[in-house]
């Protein structure tokens, strides 16, 4: 079976997704990036990822895996540049390489929670509707889920630091 991949299709929605990934990833991490470093960053994800799709010879799920892996580790790198533009100061290797693995497992974390979200939202729309969704849908749907994630994250963060419950 041969499929056409329509590739500025692909890599609107790849740098929209790796958009929404990235901001979760500052989300769960505490680290803010300005818009322009953030732009920059999603760009080089999308970039990294987009050129395994050319490798010949390999099966797509390779490509697609190994593209993903591939953009996790540069959109990583801008989330630990972050911090250490916000801190200052310079941290032992140690401990930059421990910061390094938690953010990306961040976005892994952030990988799965949006994907997850966003094939729930399109299977329940088909459900719905009987029509499949479009890209525009798959971005508002994916920029709502963000938001909800998002909002979720910094609503448990502030509750976290706070005493709830105490028995005196």
């Amino acid at each position: 079976m041969r499929y056409q991949l329509y590739i500025d299709s692909y890599f609107f929605l790849s740098f929209m997704m790796n958009g929404f990934i990235l901001f979760l990833m500052e989300e769960l991490s505490e680290c803010r990036h300005r818009l322009k470093w953030w732009v920059f960053g999603t760009v080089c994800g999308t970039v990294s990822a987009g050129l395994f799709i050319f490798l010949p010879g390999m099966p797509a799920v390779i490509k697609s895996i190994a593209g993903q892996f591939c953009a996790g580790i540069v959109m990583t790198g801008f989330v630990v540049r972050g911090f250490e533009k916000e801190q200052k100061k310079s941290e032992s290797e140690g401990r930059l390489k421990k910061r390094f693995w938690t953010v990306f497992i961040h976005f892994w974390i952030s990988t799965f929670l949006t994907g997850g979200i966003l094939i729930s939202w399109q299977n329940l729309f088909f459900l719905l509707t009987g029509r499949p969704v479009g890209m525009i849908g798959r971005l508002i749907s994916g920029g709502i889920a963000v938001w909800g994630i998002g909002k979720g994250i910094r609503v448990y963060r502030r509750h976290k630091k706070q005493l709830i419950f105490s028995w005196s």
